[in-house]
């Protein structure tokens, strides 16, 4: 029993390294398993990594490397993090390096500035860095900034804190600068939000104080993001104008908001499932505790995210749409929802409050808390680790590392062919081309023109009719420029338009057998990908 409690205190007392220990394991699992620190590819691997690797190319004075980009179309000024500066580790570094170095750097961030903020709710020290540790995890987009790491420290800094001393704005201004916009958008009045389920009692006091807090982060973040802020308000069209949320559906998006207030997800084979089970896991004994709790502050919270998932359903309303239309402007284009980015910050709040107050379950809720906490770091290994040694899949390649994404030595080889020529994917990630140096017609981008979203749904129009679903996808949404198609055993892809709006290569995941497609490369030797010239 000695050692036990001896283990115990030397835990407590050294909690942050032990966090950071635990933190470590989503690094150096996958490293022992595959050789490779693994990732979830959605959104990061085939969008927001292949961008930023573009960027430290135009800091190195390679501004025409912008042109590989969709047919040609994108410019510099759309491009998202342009003046982030964290963005220059992609100069500094290579691409996978520079990756590794923002994931961890962020992490850090959020670990510090959550934990520097639940400290002054929370006497239990360890409690704190538990809550501060799975804040941290569950930061998984870390490719976009730090806006999600330091909005705690913010939230610290107006409540208590009095006077901002020269380092707090220094760290404002440097992390304000490294912020997305879509969380700058909401940042106002999620802080004000918090402020005030945190502490009733100063909400009105010291209002200039809060305000100036505020305006340093938002102009700072604006001048982060001015050259997204001037594209939209300038001349061009972009595809964000035909942005719909979709019409509510009763009851089914009421189900929807529901299992998205728990984090449920039924379908193991879903993406969702794995990265959310951690906190699906923790979810349900989580809102129980709270609503049994004896801090109104955490009835607060509760309260407050429910309030912020029923109001998706205010989003998807017609009245919303034609309200955001008739408005115009960067409203217009606007994703609204997306400020239920900022639920898992008032999650593992809501965590920490009652990890507090509710003596009585605090040991029970922490063990489970302690148990997301490492199936955080143990879940983007989940998938693989099934493909490779349950399922026993032949010649698996990790697709989620950036040596499986990326195919790099396929690519090579298809470089040397095509050349300077413009190529269009089918069944593969056409920005695994353009992170190898191919010119693309296709692709993945936060802000494209209008127009060339119409030239190319001609490509994938006879798909779209096929499939109301990849319709509604690319017609309301249509920022992944993508060949859609449905069976390809019944590809319905105009290769001849494809071919006039420039591309003259396809790179197929599969067999064609197409009268205007002739196969090249037959000798290459490509793993599961083939070459064909559109003739």
């Amino acid at each position: 029993m000695s050692n036990y409690n001896n283990l115990k205190n030397t835990i407590i007392k050294y909690h942050h390294l032990f966090f950071i220990l635990i933190l470590s394991i989503n690094y150096l699992f996958p490293l022992l398993i595959f050789g490779k620190v693994t990732l979830f590819y959605h959104d990061t691997l085939d969008v927001g990594i292949v961008v930023n690797k573009v960027l430290g190319e135009i800091y190195a004075g390679n501004l025409e490397i912008v042109k590989n980009l969709l047919n040609g179309e994108m410019e510099i000024k759309y491009l998202r993090r342009l003046f982030h500066p964290y963005s220059f580790f992609y100069y500094f570094f290579n691409t996978e390096f520079a990756y590794w170095l923002t994931d961890i750097l962020v992490k850090i961030v959020a670990y510090v500035s959550f934990y520097k903020l639940v400290s002054k709710l929370n006497n239990n020290l360890f409690f704190c860095g538990l809550s501060a540790a799975l804040y941290a995890s569950s930061n998984l987009f870390t490719y976009l900034g730090f806006g999600l790491a330091i909005f705690p420290f913010i939230v610290y800094l107006m409540i208590f804190r009095n006077n901002l001393r020269l380092l707090d704005v220094f760290i404002l201004i440097l992390f304000s600068l490294s912020t997305d916009l879509m969380y700058l958008f909401f940042l106002v009045p999620m802080a004000i939000a918090t402020k005030y389920l945190i502490s009733k009692e100063s909400f009105n006091k010291n209002i200039f104080h809060t305000f100036k807090i505020l305006f340093i982060a938002i102009v700072f973040g604006l001048l982060g993001n001015s050259n997204i802020i001037v594209s939209m308000l300038g001349d061009v069209v972009f595809h964000r104008e035909e942005f719909v949320s979709g019409i509510f559906d009763f009851p089914s998006d009421l189900k929807s908001i529901f299992f998205h207030l728990f984090y449920i997800n039924t379908d193991p084979s879903n993406f969702l499932f794995v990265r959310n089970f951690p906190l699906m896991l923790l979810g349900t004994p989580l809102i129980i505790f709270s609503i049994f709790s004896k801090d109104k502050r955490s009835l607060g919270v509760l309260i407050f995210i429910t309030l912020m998932n029923l109001m998706v359903i205010f989003f998807k309303l017609e009245f919303f749409y034609n309200l955001k239309k008739e408005i115009g402007g960067i409203l217009r284009t606007f994703d609204f929802p997306k400020y239920l980015f900022y639920q898992e910050f008032f999650y593992f709040l809501l965590f920490a409050l009652v990890l507090s107050f509710n003596k009585k379950f605090n040991k029970y809720l922490a063990a489970i808390g302690l148990a997301s906490l490492v199936l955080f770091q143990l879940n983007s290994s989940v998938v693989p680790i099934a493909k490779k040694f349950y399922l026993n899949i032949p010649n698996y390649k990790n697709i989620y590392t950036f040596q499986g994404y990326y195919s790099y030595d396929d690519y090579k080889k298809i470089r040397k062919v095509v050349k300077n020529d413009k190529v269009i994917s089918l069944g593969l990630d056409p920005m695994v081309a353009a992170m190898n140096g191919l010119k693309v017609i296709d692709g993945y981008h936060f802000l494209y023109p209008l127009e060339y979203k119409k030239k190319f749904r001609k490509i994938i129009e006879v798909e779209l009719e096929k499939n109301i679903e990849l319709r509604k996808y690319y017609d309301l949404w249509g920022s992944r420029v993508y060949a859609f198609f449905t069976n390809k055993n019944d590809i319905g892809i105009n290769f001849k338009d494809a071919k006039e709006l420039g591309a003259s290569y396809v790179i197929s995941g599969f067999k064609l057998n197409k009268k205007n497609l002739m196969e090249e490369c037959k000798k290459c030797n490509l793993n599961k990908i083939y070459l064909y010239k559109i003739i």
